[in-house]
């Protein structure tokens, strides 16, 4: 049975790892890219074998302009389920330039496509497009004194909510939040970019819900994160869990090759009716 309090430490250990490597890559001028952060994270993850916990790719077939990096499942058959389709991004000294990536020429920007994308498919269902920022700045000194403090308590970390800002080495923001600030020449976008993200480990817990032991707890959890980072405290309708996985991400689970592309690289899967450890 899944265990979130040990889910949840790996994820804060693994994110901080990850801003350690970015951090270092900027110090030593290696080339370190989102994939590369994303495949790494992503070996620890499936070699925990953390009950009710996995990680499946298709059979390589081409991919959609716009695929994801990764689909992150999380419900149980009785409950329903909701899904994060991501994309990744890393920072580069307080910058993330490939935000504004547009796959084809005069197309819509990749930002764009993934929440059309999800609208499409999702059919007012629980689907959510999503960024998941690599971040690794000043050796993990803290919260840049002249970036917005949002999360968890009134000064900049670290404080007892976030005990070291390393957390912050992966980092979700939603995509409609993102969206905003992808217009040309935004000035300052790291400053707008850095407060509208969330460790991804408070999927399972985050200091304004605390422990989460339902569908119902994680969704609720999730749009009050959504709705802190945007300003927005008002009350939001949240949709309906989708009743079963999507039959793509079973068909990663059964290794199942599909006839059309897959819209995400990796689906990670997390059931919590398996879940022995919900502290």
């Amino acid at each position: 049975m899944h265990k979130y309090r040990t889910l949840r430490h790996e994820l804060d250990r693994l994110a901080s790892a990850t801003w350690d490597l970015v951090d270092q890559s900027h110090h030593q001028r290696i080339a370190l890219r989102e994939d590369a952060l994303t495949s790494v994270n992503l070996i620890h993850l499936k070699r925990g074998h953390y009950p009710g916990f996995w990680i499946e790719t298709f059979t390589p077939v081409t991919e959609r302009a716009n695929g994801a990096d990764f689909e992150w499942w999380i419900g149980s058959h009785g409950e329903g389920w909701l899904g994060l389709r991501v994309q990744a991004k890393r920072e580069y000294h307080r910058n993330y330039p490939d935000v504004v990536y547009t796959p084809t020429k005069g197309g819509p920007t990749q930002c764009d496509s993934l929440i059309q994308t999800v609208r499409a498919e999702s059919q007012g269902r629980a689907l959510y497009p999503f960024y998941c920022f690599y971040n690794g700045w000043d050796g993990g000194s803290g919260w840049p004194s002249d970036v917005d403090w949002s999360i968890g308590c009134s000064v900049p970390a670290n404080c007892e909510t976030v005990p070291d800002v390393r957390i912050f080495g992966c980092g979700l923001a939603p995509a409609e939040a993102v969206r905003p600030f992808l217009a040309p020449y935004t000035r300052r976008r790291w400053h707008k970019l850095v407060p509208l993200q969330f460790p991804w480990s408070w999927l399972f817990w985050n200091p304004w819900h605390g422990p989460m032991g339902s569908m119902a707890e994680i969704q609720a959890g999730l749009h009050l994160m959504m709705a802190r980072v945007a300003g927005d405290n008002s009350a939001v309708q949240q949709p309906d869990l989708y009743r079963e996985l999507p039959e793509y991400v079973i068909a990663a689970q059964e290794g199942i090759e599909l006839t059309q592309p897959a819209p995400a690289k990796w689906f990670l899967v997390t059931d919590i009716g398996r879940a022995s450890d919900r502290g």
